[in-house]
């Protein structure tokens, strides 16, 4: 992928685009509802400058529609490698992407 920019102090939104194999299948429907699926991404900060620091909301998206996303606040310029985890309760997949933070748009 290529680097996202981001001017400080906005926070970036991160997307991840995420596909189930089905196994384990998806938790039975409380009260009626469509079933629950486990596929969730939990999201890291990979790197970043010496004293950055990256905050997530929410830490750990759900899957929905084939996407997970999240707000990304950086606290200071520079470049940030972010990680993003795809877990099923089964397996797991990982995927980095680069930010400027900073960066001039």
């Amino acid at each position: 992928a290529r680097p996202l920019n981001a001017a400080l102090p906005v926070a970036v939104s991160v997307v991840a685009s995420v596909t189930d194999d089905g196994v384990p299948k998806p938790r039975a429907a409380r009260r009626g509802g469509p079933p629950r699926a486990l596929l969730r991404v939990a999201w890291l900060q990979f790197r970043g400058p010496v004293g950055g620091r990256v905050s997530f909301s929410p830490g750990a998206s759900p899957v929905e529609n084939g996407k997970a996303e999240t707000m990304a606040t950086f606290t200071m310029p520079g470049q940030y490698s972010l990680l993003g985890i795809a877990m099923d309760g089964g397996a797991s997949s990982t995927a980095t992407v680069t930010v400027n933070a900073g960066a001039r748009q």
